[in-house]
C-alpha cells in the first residue's frame, strides 16, 4: 500500500511539473514557426500551381 502510494505520487509530480520548461517553450515556438512557414510554402506553390494551371488551359483555348 504505502509503496504503491509513493509510487502515484512521485508519477503525478512528474506528469504536473515539466522536465526542462525553458526547452520545452522554445521547441514549441520553433515548431510552431516552422509550421507557419510550411503553411506558408503550401499555399504559395497551391497559388502558383492554380496560376499555372490557369493560364495553360487558357492557352489551350486560344490555340483551339
Amino acid at each position: 500500500m504505502i509503496c504503491e502510494n509513493k509510487k502515484r505520487k512521485i508519477m503525478d509530480k512528474i506528469k504536473k511539473e515539466p522536465k526542462n520548461p525553458k526547452i520545452s517553450r522554445e521547441t514549441s515556438q520553433i515548431f510552431a514557426l516552422a509550421k507557419k512557414e510550411k503553411e506558408k510554402e503550401k499555399g504559395s506553390n497551391l497559388q502558383w500551381k492554380r496560376r499555372g494551371g490557369l493560364s495553360q488551359k487558357s492557352e489551350n483555348k486560344s490555340g483551339l
